[in-house]
């Protein structure tokens, strides 16, 4: 499989890929699976990853943006716990206006602003996104279901969603204003809605992160 030089992720210097990472033990347990790409703190939830996400793209100016993190399952028969994923596409959820079923995103309320970026058309800041590449869509939600039923309205909202998360789409959408291709891969620790860390497979769903990192961007040269 060839791989394009911006994906490198192994490579240094100006214009290098950058690896993005919510948390320092996500970090660490990707390192501890084998991981010697230089990593980034992002940062926890869509507040810090948005903000720790443009600072870091104005200070880098990389090439390409990758995600790497743990996140949440809504199906186990769907998307396994244990298993990764590189997402194709990202839905946001929790900000806005009301809750569960009565809840309005930003574009449900009010026209969103546009951007432009050098030869493409202008187009809105909406609440879904894509990244590079990848298969079925990742949530960010800006609370974790603390119980399954609590997934319910947004699973009525994306009815093609398979886990959540609390970063990728802030980072997605940094990445988007900048005209930077940005891609997340996200190992599975746990269902949505089980809060009991203790049930939680942190350190395989990161291995499995990585070994799809590695297949995915480890052969570019």
């Amino acid at each position: 499989m060839h791989h394009s030089p911006i994906f490198d992720f192994s490579s240094k210097g100006p214009g290098k890929p950058l690896v993005l990472v919510p948390t320092s033990f996500e970090r660490d347990a990707l390192m501890a699976a084998g991981c010697g790409w230089p990593m980034q703190l992002c940062g926890f939830g869509v507040i810090a990853a948005a903000a720790r996400a443009a600072h870091l793209l104005q200070s880098e100016r990389p090439s390409c943006v990758l995600l790497l993190g743990i996140a949440g399952t809504y199906d186990e028969a769907a998307l396994a716990i244990g298993s990764a994923r590189r997402f194709g596409s990202l839905g946001l959820w929790g900000l806005g206006a009301g809750y569960g079923s009565d809840h309005l995103g930003p574009a449900d309320m009010l026209p969103q602003w546009t951007i432009q970026n050098e030869g493409q058309p202008e187009r809105p800041i909406e609440q879904d996104l894509s990244t590079s590449q990848g298969q079925g869509r990742l949530i960010t939600v800006c609370a974790a279901s603390a119980k399954p039923a609590e997934a319910d309205p947004i699973r009525a909202r994306y009815p093609d969603a398979l886990a959540e998360d609390m970063e990728a789409f802030a980072v997605a959408l940094a990445c988007q204003i900048q005209d930077i291709p940005f891609d997340c891969i996200r190992g599975i620790s746990n269902a949505v809605g089980e809060r009991d860390k203790k049930r939680w497979v942190l350190r395989p769903a990161l291995q499995a992160a990585w070994d799809l990192a590695q297949s995915e961007f480890g052969g570019a040269h």
